[in-house]
């Protein structure tokens, strides 16, 4: 949901089947309005629909490893979660395994992709 806001987020959640979808929230320090905004939404919906114990199954969250909104989320209600590359900057992201994992489960040629990248660096 990384870059959506709760608008956003509320049309998708109205177009998917929650009970077979996860959701993998992207954001460096989980302070933006938007991505906030659009995490609350999806952590109301699936909250909802599927209960306390069911909805964490259904969010892989990346973000700060120690500080944050979200992190405190994570720490607070056992939510599965990655740490946000360390000395990442934003715009280097994608190329990093955290946004690679959303490619290889969508079954995207990763090693094609990381081979333009490469090739664009050099």
């Amino acid at each position: 949901i990384e870059g959506a806001d709760g608008h956003s987020m509320r049309a998708v959640l109205d177009r998917v089947d929650l009970d077979r979808t996860v959701f993998h929230v992207i954001t460096r320090a989980g302070e933006s309005v938007e991505t906030l905004s659009a995490f609350l939404v999806l952590r109301d919906r699936l909250l909802s629909e599927l209960g306390a114990v069911e909805y964490v199954r259904h969010i892989l969250l990346t973000t700060d490893a120690d500080a944050g909104p979200l992190r405190q989320i994570v720490n607070d209600e056992g939510l599965h979660a990655t740490d946000f590359p360390a000395g990442v900057a934003w715009h280097q992201a994608a190329s990093c395994a955290t946004h690679l994992l959303g490619a290889l489960l969508v079954d995207i040629d990763v090693g094609g992709f990381l081979a333009g990248v490469r090739a664009m660096d050099a």
